[in-house]
């Protein structure tokens, strides 16, 4: 893949980590952790897989909040074309280790 394609998807997982952490105030969204950001070669779509624990109806809501989030993303955005936004709940086994650890410590708090 290309350097300019990865250093996109590094920009694209700032932005999007901080708008929906910040900017988002939706109350069927629970606490979203971002796994990855993948664009296509031609950026013109952009998935993002966030973590396994979020229910299906934050994830419902998230993809309804697409065009919410593409609009704070655009005061941002410097690049010509924005990426169509679809997110989708990532299959990836460190990141359930790594909140498992997290969920441990805070339940010892």
């Amino acid at each position: 893949m290309d350097n300019k394609v990865k250093n996109l998807e590094k920009k694209l997982y700032n932005f999007l980590s901080d708008i929906i952490n910040n900017d988002l105030s939706n109350s069927n969204i629970d606490y979203i952790f971002i796994d990855r950001v993948e664009l296509t070669n031609d950026k013109s779509y952009c998935t993002v897989f966030v973590n396994p624990k979020t229910t299906k109806k934050s994830l419902i809501a998230l993809n309804n909040s697409v065009p919410f989030i593409k609009k704070q993303l655009s005061k941002n955005w410097t690049y010509r074309r924005l990426p169509a936004i679809t997110f989708e709940i990532s299959k990836s086994k460190s990141i359930d280790k790594v909140l498992d650890i997290l969920d441990n410590l805070k339940d010892n708090d």
